[in-house]
């Protein structure tokens, strides 16, 4: 079975993440505290968001978004061999993490065909 780590806080989004990823090994983490704790590579893939909201404050905060995760966890995810992309619609805060994770793809979640990923990543395995 292969790893699979999503960073989104969507309800939404994450019952069809899982639901497309329901034969792997899903992590989920709403939160930068949740990926603290949850993150342990090395994945497979890894799907970031960067708006991790916050229902005390209407704007994400700089220490709960995705650039924060990046910022913290910039080695391991440069480091890795499997496939990262960055699906948050926010187009500044998805450059932010461009810049600190080079190897990382920009594709939009509204670009995403979490099907198809979840086929061929069967497939590799």
């Amino acid at each position: 079975m292969a790893r699979v780590f999503i960073l989104e806080d969507s309800i939404p989004r994450i019952v069809k993440f899982t639901a497309a990823f329901i034969n792997h090994t899903v992590t989920i983490a709403k939160t930068i505290e949740e990926a603290r704790e949850k993150f342990c590579p090395p994945y497979d893939m890894i799907f970031l968001d960067h708006d991790l909201e916050d229902p005390d404050h209407p704007n994400p905060r700089p220490e709960n978004t995705g650039s924060r995760f990046c910022e913290e966890f910039r080695d391991e995810l440069n480091a890795s061999t499997g496939l990262i992309i960055i699906h948050s619609l926010n187009y500044d805060g998805r450059q932010k993490m461009l810049s600190l994770i080079p190897v990382a793809l920009p594709i939009t979640y509204l670009n995403l065909d979490l099907v198809q990923l979840a086929s061929q990543l069967t497939e590799a395995q």
